[in-house]
Formats: structure tokens, C-alpha cells, sequence
């Protein structure tokens, strides 16, 4: 029988533990931003979840193998972990914990069933090494300083030490790990300064060579402006220069809303969402518009909160040149430099640097009262006309703004009186089959809102590509009514795919078709992370071309026909179904509540941690009795079926084993069986000596004749059974 022991802290172990968890903390890392993180799983509360459970596996695991094979003890040590997960399914304290379990369970696995795991242990931190870095420096990953990445890199330093050095044991260089992590830091920090001056020195130089180089070299004078609509729809491909951050925005507000779930009670997470409109500058038009309608419909402080609120930001300009100012498309107030800015477009073209404070009306229109308002906004239509003390009180009220500091009594009443919408009704080059689709859609629709929201959820279904064309006309392009028509027309009935320019097209003249004015609007669409950062970066990836629709007695209301977008609804604040206290008082419940939250947790995880422990520590008990039951008789029904060949070398092994725990304290295995021979009482080492020599002829024996004998099998027996 083969001799086993339990190795989890051998070293082969301890560096295939930490090659394991490297790779944990990679994948990790990489599939964090788009999925993990949409089940709000904390990455370092699972990262040590996992390594516990780990652990946990192998110490099972090497448990079964003192009476099973190796792999047969490995899928039975997962049972416990199927156990868990059934146990833990319905968890509310911490839901994550069964995902740290099956994650732990299926590596374990896979870490014991592939081929020279030993040698991928040592040579496959270089791989881990490469793709760490290249997260870090390519993509910014491994920056936020949590437990995970610090692990993670000490792995790697761990695992790359010891692949170079192999003349040391593992368990020196995970000694040196201890150390690393419980090393205590000096209170007074290296003066690092000289150096990362002159880095950031460096880099500056580097990216203003990047910055320019480009279109000296291929005749581009990288001038954009997000004002022009020259857009033709065309085939578009991402390249490079689309990656760089060309705009980089700063806000205090947080990235995300907090709202209470429903269905489950729990406080949830609803990332921000930004439109950044260029060249459009303050409208003054549609504030004072907006205003109008909520004193319409009556609209209370609190209920303003519910919807909208005024948030602050800042654009930075990065990888751009324009003379476009870049804001929110509901900016109330800009200032660069010092100085107040109106206009959409500068006499300036802005570089690198460039930057401009915010201030803007975030609101939600995926909001259910709002969209209520907005379906009934016909029956507004009769009501008293403010005056402009009244306007500049009721927005003082409902979002402290000095409308007087952003229009002028004389602008307002110009503004208030005037009404250009008509301007936004063209529909010049529109085809018959256009105009017989925006009847169809619209036809027994009663509000224009309604209208809008069916005209957009119809164009949604259309696949999103950018191997798109644009109008059938090759000039055709959104600077004009005819140009939007063609490129409608062409993808809504023969290419029937396309991006953000043909979606915009198409509900711009499909909305003008069915009598509601309508433009498009262009700059970036930006879906800020879930996690706090202290800028936050907007590439060319993110530029975008919207819809917007004038609803009478409202003013304009952007609509996402895009399909690889998601609608306002989506991103709703979720803040529809009470009145909404003041901001202070929300944010302070919100964190007493989930203080309580937290304290109520941590008496389900006490209660859960005794409810499970117990059914698990059964099932390994009971899982080890059957394992012992079944070894004791599989060894009986072989040894008792067995030949007399088999049972000598059956009885040999026995007899071993004996002699070793019998002499436990002065044996050294060398492999020869005179060792043990020496060991055994004398009366009985003339009956082994030919108990041994029978077990020798029978494996290197060659000749068939000297089979062993029943009488050689006996004596092995009984000499067996003595020594027991």
C-alpha cells in the first residue's frame, strides 16, 4: 500500500496555493468592471473568502487521501462545498460567499486535474507577470490599493523570486511574504518628490509628442467640432487615437444614486449617467421653458427632488482640439478662467488643459412622476404665464439658483413669448414609405410623449453596427433635413444596422413626420463607474448623436433610440414612490439605515456561520466514516479474492507498516526490506527472511516455475496477523 500524509504546508503545496490565488486575483481583476461588480460583490471581502475556502478544500482533500486515491478524494472533498452553497443559497447577510464557494471549489479542481501543474506553478508566473502589468500600465487596473492588489503583487514577486532561485524551498521565500505584509511602515515616507517630478516631467513631454506628432505627419490638423453635424454614417472603425481620453471630468457628487430595492428591502447602487452636448452653450430658452412647466403642474420642492437636483462638474480638456465649449446639455452656468461663459462656440480653438466649471440640472427622465407630467402636459397649456420675479423666486425655491445671474428680465420676457420650435419641423427629402412609417407608429397614439417613447422602443430593435453606410446620396450627411432623411430612409429599409447617426436621423424625421419638432444633439455619452475616483476619464469611444423632442408646455426632452444604449428608464434614479426629504436628511438616513443594515447582518452572519458549520462538519465526519467503512472492506474483499501472488504482497506491505510503527523512533526508510527484517523479533526473522525472498522472486523473477507457493502465502499471514 502506498504510504500517504497530508501536505498542504509542503512546499509544492504552498507555491500551487499561491499560483492559484494569482490567478484568482487576475480574473478578478479583469471580469470586476463588467460583471462581478453588477451584483455588488466586494472584491476584497471575496478575494479572502475564496483563499479561506481554498485552504479549507485542500485540508479535506489531503484528509481523504490517507484512505483514497488522490483524485477520488479531491471531487469528494467538493461535497462539502455543494453543501454550503445550498445551505448559504438564500443568504442576505452576505450573498457573495456562495460565489467565493464555487469559484473556490471549481479552481481546486481544475488545479489538481491538469497535467505538470508543478512545472505551471513555476513557470507560469512569467504569463501572470506580463498580463498584471499590462493591466496596470495599459488600463489603470490594480490602482485603487485594496487588500487584493497588494496580495496579489506579493504573489507574484512570491512566485517570479522562486522560479529564479529554486535552490530554496518555497516555504523561504512565503516566510518573506509574512514579513512583507505585517512589516510595519515607517510613519515618515521617502521623499519621492525630486523623482516623480521629473517622471511626470517626462510623461508630459511624451504626451504632448503623442498630442501633436500624429497630424504633422498625416496632415490632420485635429480640429473637432462637436457643433458640426458633417456626419454621413458611414462604415467607422476604432482606432487608437478613438481610446485616448479626450475629455476628463472632476465632480464631487457621487458617481452613483442609492435607492431601496423593492422587492428585497436592500439599499442598491444606480450608476450616474452624462450627456455632454458641444457648441450649445447656456439655453436659455429651454430654462426658462423648464421652469414654466414645473410652476405648471405645481411642482413642490420635494417633489423636484425626486427628479432633478443641481450638480457641479468639471470638464478638462485632454486628447481634443476645438473651439466647441463641451457641457452638460442642461448647463445652467460655465466659467474658464475665471471668466462667465454663454456661448456654445469660442473664437479660441481650445487645446490640451483647457477647462471649464459646471454647473447643470441633472435630471431624470426616466423618473415615472416626471414621465406623468409630460404625458399630460396638454392640459398645462391654460396656465398663468410667470413673471419674471415670480420665475426667479420659484427657482430659487426649487433649486437655490439666481435665475437673475443667467437671464435678464429682458431676455426673459423675449425668451418666455417667444417660441421657435416650427424652425424643427423640416422635412425636406423625406420618401413616401418615411412618411408612411411615421403614421403607422403614431397614428392612435394620443400625447406626443407617447409618441416619442414609440418611435424610439420601434428603433431599438435595430441591430447596432459599425459597419454601417450612410444616405444612398454620398454627400448626405445630419446638417440638413434632407441629409438626415436620406440616411433615415436608407437604414430603416434596406441596411437596417447602423450607430448612433442613423438612430438620431431617423427620430429626428420621424418625429418631424408626425408633426413634433424635433433636432439631434452631439458630444459623449459618459456612464460614470460604481466606485469613487477622483477624475474620471471619457474617451472618443464615448462620443454620441441623440434625439431631442419639443413637447409642448415642456420644452426639449432627449430620447435614446441608440440600441446599444440603455434608455433613461434603466438608469432611473428610482425616486418615484415617497416624497424625497432634503439631501442631508436622505444621505444621513441612508447612513443610519444601513449602519443598522450592518449590524442586522452581522447577527444573520453569526446565526448562518453556527447553521452551516454544523450540517458541514457532520457531512466531512460522516463522509470520513464511509471512507474508512469502505476502505477497510474493498481491502478485505481484495485481499479475500485475491491470488496467492496478491496476498503476499498484500500481507508484505502489512507487515511494514507494523514493523515502521512499532520502531517509529529509530527507522529511516531506505527502500530495502533487510531494514525491516533487522527490526522483527528474532524467532520471527527466519520465517520473514523467506517471506521476503518469495516477495522478491515475485517481482523480478522471470522464471514461472517459481511461483509463490500457498505455503509462502500462509506464512505471510500469519506472520501479519502476529504482528498486529
Amino acid at each position: 500500500m502506498k504510504k500517504r500524509k497530508i501536505s498542504v504546508l509542503s512546499s509544492d503545496e504552498i507555491r500551487l496555493h499561491i499560483f492559484a490565488f494569482s490567478l484568482t486575483a487576475i480574473l478578478l481583476e479583469i471580469f470586476y468592471a463588467s460583471i462581478i461588480r453588477y451584483i455588488a460583490i466586494p472584491k476584497d471581502s471575496f478575494f479572502l473568502y475564496f483563499m479561506a475556502f481554498f485552504v479549507f478544500y485542500t485540508v479535506i482533500d489531503n484528509l481523504f487521501q490517507l484512505f483514497v486515491a488522490k483524485k477520488a478524494s479531491a471531487l469528494i472533498s467538493l461535497l462539502p462545498a455543494v453543501l454550503m452553497f445550498v445551505l448559504l443559497s438564500e443568504s442576505e447577510s452576505r450573498p457573495f460567499i456562495k460565489y467565493a464557494i464555487i469559484t473556490a471549489a471549481v479552481l481546486r479542481l481544475f488545479m489538481v486535474s491538469i497535467p505538470y501543474r508543478k512545472e505551471a506553478a513555476v513557470y507560469g508566473c512569467f504569463i501572470f507577470d506580463a498580463v498584471a502589468l499590462y493591466l496596470r500600465f495599459a488600463f489603470g487596473r490594480f490602482c485603487s490599493g485594496s487588500l487584493t492588489d497588494k496580495l496579489l503583487f506579493i504573489f507574484l514577486v512570491l512566485l517570479t523570486m522562486s522560479a529564479f532561485q529554486k535552490s530554496f524551498p518555497f516555504i523561504y521565500f512565503s516566510m518573506i511574504g509574512i514579513i512583507i505584509v505585517f512589516l510595519p511602515i515607517s510613519q515618515k515616507p521617502i521623499d519621492w518628490s525630486f523623482w516623480i517630478k521629473m517622471g511626470e516631467q517626462v510623461a508630459e513631454k511624451a504626451q504632448d509628442i503623442s498630442y501633436y506628432m500624429p497630424y504633422h505627419i498625416d496632415g490632420n490638423t485635429y480640429s473637432v467640432g462637436y457643433s458640426s453635424f458633417h456626419m454621413k454614417g458611414n462604415k467607422i472603425s476604432r482606432s487608437k487615437k478613438s481610446e485616448k481620453t479626450q475629455i476628463i471630468l472632476e465632480t464631487k457628487d457621487k458617481p452613483y444614486f442609492t435607492y431601496r430595492d423593492k422587492d428585497s428591502g436592500k439599499l442598491m447602487k444606480m450608476r450616474r449617467t452624462l450627456y455632454l452636448a458641444g457648441g450649445k452653450g447656456i439655453d436659455k430658452k429651454q430654462l426658462v421653458r423648464y421652469i414654466q412647466f414645473l410652476y405648471d403642474n405645481g411642482v413642490t420642492y420635494n417633489e423636484s427632488r425626486m427628479f432633478s437636483q443641481v450638480s457641479k462638474v468639471k470638464v478638462e480638456y485632454n486628447y481634443i482640439k476645438t473651439s466647441d465649449e463641451i457641457a452638460p446639455s442642461s448647463v445652467i452656468s460655465m466659467e474658464a478662467s475665471g471668466k462667465n461663459i454663454e456661448e456654445g462656440v469660442n473664437d479660441k480653438v481650445h487645446k490640451k488643459g483647457y477647462s471649464i466649471e459646471t454647473r447643470y440640472i441633472d435630471i431624470d427622465y426616466g423618473n415615472q412622476y416626471l414621465i406623468s407630467l409630460f404625458r399630460n402636459a396638454e392640459m398645462s397649456a391654460d396656465k398663468k404665464k410667470l413673471s419674471f420675479e415670480e420665475a426667479r423666486d420659484y427657482a430659487k425655491k426649487l433649486y437655490s439658483i439666481n435665475l437673475e445671474n443667467i437671464v435678464s428680465e429682458v431676455e426673459y420676457k423675449d425668451l418666455a413669448g417667444a417660441n421657435t420650435s416650427r424652425d424643427y419641423l423640416e422635412t425636406d427629402g423625406c420618401s413616401e414609405r418615411l412618411r408612411e412609417l411615421a403614421d403607422s407608429l403614431t397614428d392612435r397614439v394620443k400625447s406626443d410623449y407617447d409618441k416619442c417613447r414609440k418611435i424610439e422602443e420601434y428603433l431599438r430593435q435595430y441591430p447596432y453596427s459599425l459597419d454601417a453606410s450612410g444616405g444612398y446620396d454620398a454627400s448626405s450627411d445630419m446638417s440638413t433635413a434632407k441629409g438626415m432623411a436620406d440616411i433615415a430612409d436608407r437604414f430603416l429599409f434596406d441596411t437596417e444596422s447602423g450607430y448612433c447617426v442613423h438612430y438620431a436621423s431617423s427620430m429626428v424625421m420621424l418625429l418631424r413626420l408626425a408633426g413634433i419638432p424635433a433636432r439631434a444633439e452631439r458630444g459623449f455619452y459618459y456612464l460614470f463607474p460604481f466606485e469613487e475616483e477622483d477624475n474620471y476619464k471619457v474617451s472618443g469611444m464615448c462620443a454620441h448623436t441623440w434625439p431631442m423632442a419639443y413637447i409642448e408646455n415642456v420644452g426639449w426632452i432627449p430620447f435614446e433610440p441608440t440600441g446599444a444604449y440603455r434608455t433613461f428608464e434603466d438608469y432611473t434614479w428610482h425616486r418615484g414612490d415617497v416624497n424625497v426629504p432634503q439631501a442631508k436628511k436622505v444621505q444621513k438616513k441612508e447612513i443610519e439605515e444601513s449602519a443598522v443594515q450592518n449590524e442586522d447582518n452581522s447577527g444573520k452572519m453569526a446565526a448562518e456561520a453556527f447553521n452551516i458549520a454544523i450540517p458541514v462538519a457532520v457531512s466531512i465526519a460522516v463522509l470520513l466514516i464511509l471512507i474508512i467503512v469502505g476502505s477497510f472492506f474493498a481491502r478485505t474483499i481484495h485481499y479475500r479474492y485475491a491470488g496467492a501472488e496478491e496476498k503476499l504482497r498484500l500481507d508484505v506491505e502489512q507487515i511494514k507498516k507494523s514493523l515502521e510503527k512499532k520502531n517509529k523512533d529509530k527507522f529511516i526508510d531506505r527502500g530495502l526490506l533487510s531494514d525491516y527484517l533487522c527490526m522483527a523479533p528474532k524467532e520471527m526473522q527466519s520465517d520473514l527472511r523467506v517471506v521476503f525472498e518469495a516477495y522478491y522472486r515475485s517481482i523480478y523473477g522471470n522464471d514461472g516455475s517459481k511461483k509463490i507457493q500457498r505455503e509462502e502465502s500462509e506464512l505471510a499471514k500469519s506472520i501479519r496477523e502476529s504482528l498486529r
